[in-house]
């Protein structure tokens, strides 16, 4: 059985399988359509989900980028906790139970301190 073909550098989004045409013929779609306009209460994410049978692999790229979070803030304190975790008398922790332990930390933030918010 030969093993699993590799994804390209872009990963799904280029596979030339799931659309009749090429990404650049669906590009050229997507600049044409012109404004896109959202519901009052609709997102970005739901109008690509809803435009995914048209523009497949855009859809596919616009879920990826639209899943970043638009701040640093919580990744920061989270490595900032970290480093309080690892330190030259435990340097040697593993990284498994370094998250575990930041797991617990964020849970115990959530469930017995209300007022801060969830990371």
């Amino acid at each position: 059985m030969p093993p699993p073909a590799k994804k390209g550098r872009y990963g799904t989004w280029e596979d030339q399988s799931i659309s009749t045409c090429t990404p650049e013929e669906e590009l050229e779609l997507y600049l044409k359509t012109g404004k896109r306009v959202l519901d009052d209460d609709g997102t970005l994410l739901q109008w690509w989900q809803s435009k995914a049978s048209l523009f497949p692999r855009l859809a596919i790229l616009a879920k990826q980028i639209l899943a970043i979070p638009a701040t640093s803030a919580n990744s920061e304190r989270n490595f900032s906790r970290a480093g309080l975790i690892v330190t030259d008398k435990r340097s040697k922790i593993s990284p498994e139970n370094v998250d575990d332990l930041l797991v617990i930390h964020n849970y115990y933030l959530v469930r017995f301190l209300p007022t801060h918010a969830p990371l």
